[in-house]
């Protein structure tokens, strides 16, 4: 585990390359509706939650992958 985030840490400046995806942007989207609907309803519709948590991990592994392939093709570049 150590190892890992070692590996990963070497290269902090591929954090600053991610650009906005779609994900990330649906994702931000409804964490919109979500503060909306308990602001206006004072309530989260269950049907809602379950799109913000599907989204969530969606996007976070969608920018974990970005993140991966950029620094692994970096280390590549630089070997």
């Amino acid at each position: 585990m150590w190892c890992l985030i070692y590996r990963l840490g070497k290269n902090w400046r591929a954090f600053f390359n991610v650009v906005p995806r779609i994900p990330g942007k649906m994702t931000t989207v409804f964490q919109f509706l979500v503060f909306l609907s308990f602001a206006g309803l004072h309530m989260i519709p269950q049907w809602l939650l379950v799109i913000i948590i599907i989204l969530s991990i969606l996007s976070a592994l969608d920018y974990i992958y970005l993140f991966v392939k950029n620094n692994f093709y970096r280390g590549m570049r630089n070997a």
